[in-house]
């Protein structure tokens, strides 16, 4: 597992990532708590799969200027 700083702070237990060739997160999957602050307040990516039927998804994705995209 990884750890990787970002605009919005620090994401710990990085199970998959991917950056854009600028060397910027692209997007990543996350097994452990997070909490990232936003100008929208403080959000907490998907970290668990659940047994619950629902679409797998990266936890998170940015633009390539860092900011982020979706959680």
């Amino acid at each position: 597992m990884r750890e990787q700083i970002t605009k919005y702070g620090l994401l710990k237990g990085i199970s998959s990532i991917e950056y854009y060739n600028n060397g910027i997160i692209k997007e990543c999957i996350v097994d452990q708590y997070n909490e990232i602050t936003t100008p929208y307040g403080k959000l907490i990516p998907q970290y668990e799969q659940d047994n619950v039927r629902r679409k797998y998804t990266k936890s998170l994705s940015f633009y390539n200027n860092g900011n982020l995209k979706s959680i």
